[in-house]
């Protein structure tokens, strides 16, 4: 996927998360979930690409924005332009909206997209579910007791089972799952929504969260799978129809076996996909949306399965015209992260920067007061390794240039390719 999707995908989260953390402590979820359906909307609408919504905020009767099967993105502005790349989306503008309303922490805005046909058009029903991390992951299965599950997960991560931790939703229909899970010795820790970001932070290690079990949304569950297929988790999951409506709905998308089980690679089986959330109050797994004097500071969770990165970045919005802050918390991490796209990483105390692989086919910068024009010949989805790279002409032979050699430069030139190379070794 280009890197400028990428980055737009980032930002979609963010501006949701900021619209939704101004309506915080209201009381007013519809409006709260409103505000972030429209801030997300509008800038998806900006991206350059022919997005399908495939998971979203219900069907085209009943939803304004975002409704399933909605085309977005600027492939669709003026007739379709079939040069964009065909994207599938899944959106959860708010995840916890009666959190946002009450200020309670875990609500986040996500975001996961793939290549078309990547993610599955899943109805919108419940679903039994398991989500566990790469520790677990081969080691539960959806159809064995709770309790041979717990004794596994324990068994994985080579402790005793009283030392796990399970999210459940604190739901009447969980009644006995809570009761096996204690019989069984686990721990638990319930909650009363946002069974999504409880699946994510069962993936990341320091969230002290081992596991998440029970019934949810289907629809969250192929974002839970979509985060899974990059943190290396597991998701497994089995449509549960809680009433007459429910069974029609599955059947009529066709869906006719009630019993089958999903893993994450049925439910996410793209093979380029991003998912992006981000912190509207906080919680375990990010810090909510933090407002001060000239600015905004968001903390997001940022991956990408076919590059392999996870990235937890911080962002700073600023109208200030003294620019953002730069220090380790707030404003430097995101200057890596600018820097190393364009294919430069500073080694810290030292006059030299690092060459990488840059993610942007032309940037312009100004260093020491100078433009410098950097450009990534054959740079895209395949072309991620360097080829060579030239400053002002002059082959480079290391992978490293010295500051004064940046400063005083007006041009750096990669060549990019499909396979490693030996430049630089």
């Amino acid at each position: 996927m280009e890197s400028s999707l990428e980055i737009g995908f980032l930002r979609v989260t963010e501006k949701a998360a900021i619209a939704a953390a101004r309506t915080m402590g209201y009381g007013k979820r519809k409006f709260s979930d409103q505000v972030a359906v429209e801030s997300m909307r509008e800038e998806l609408g900006k991206m350059r690409m022919r997005g399908t919504v495939v998971i979203g905020e219900g069907e085209r009767d009943k939803a304004p924005m975002l409704y399933v099967g909605e085309k977005i993105g600027r492939g669709y502005t003026n007739g379709e332009d079939v040069s964009m790349p065909e994207i599938d989306i899944a959106v959860d503008p708010l995840e916890g909206t009666n959190l946002c309303a009450v200020g309670a922490p875990n609500a986040i805005a996500v975001l996961a997209a793939s290549e078309k046909s990547g993610l599955l058009h899943a109805p919108d029903i419940y679903m039994d579910k398991i989500v566990v991390g790469p520790t677990a992951a081969e080691h539960v299965n959806l159809d064995s007791s709770v309790h041979e599950n717990l004794h596994q997960m324990a068994e994985a991560y080579k402790r005793d089972v009283d030392e796990l931790t399970v999210v459940v939703l604190d739901r009447e229909r969980h009644h006995d799952l809570i009761s096996q899970i204690r019989d069984a010795g686990a721990r638990i820790k319930l909650i009363s929504d946002g069974d999504l970001s409880a699946g994510i932070a069962a993936a990341v290690r320091g969230t002290g969260v081992h596991c998440s079990m029970g019934i949810g949304g289907a629809p969250e569950g192929v974002l839970t799978a979509a985060a899974m297929r990059c943190l290396r988790g597991r998701m497994q999951g089995r449509l549960r129809p809680l009433e007459k409506w429910q069974e029609d709905r599955m059947k009529s998308m066709g869906f006719d076996d009630a019993t089958k089980v999903y893993d994450t690679d049925d439910l996410a089986a793209g093979n380029d996909i991003i998912f992006s959330a981000t912190g509207v109050t906080d919680g375990d797994l990010l810090r909510g949306v933090r407002f001060f004097g000239g600015g905004i500071r968001v903390s997001s969770l940022f991956m990408s399965l076919k590059t392999g990165t996870i990235r937890f970045v911080d962002t700073i919005y600023t109208d200030l015209p003294s620019g953002v802050p730069g220090n380790d918390d707030g404003g430097t991490m995101g200057a890596w992260y600018v820097l190393a796209t364009l294919g430069l990483y500073p080694v810290a105390g030292s006059d030299l920067w690092i060459i990488g692989a840059p993610r942007f086919p032309k940037a312009r910068i100004v260093v020491g007061g100078r433009e410098l024009l950097i450009e990534a010949d054959g740079v895209g989805n395949s072309a991620q390794y360097v080829q060579a790279v030239e400053l002002d002409g002059v082959p480079l032979d290391v992978p490293q240039l010295t500051h004064a050699q940046l400063t005083g430069a007006s041009h750096l030139r990669f060549v990019m390719g499909d396979e490693p190379s030996r430049w630089g070794r």
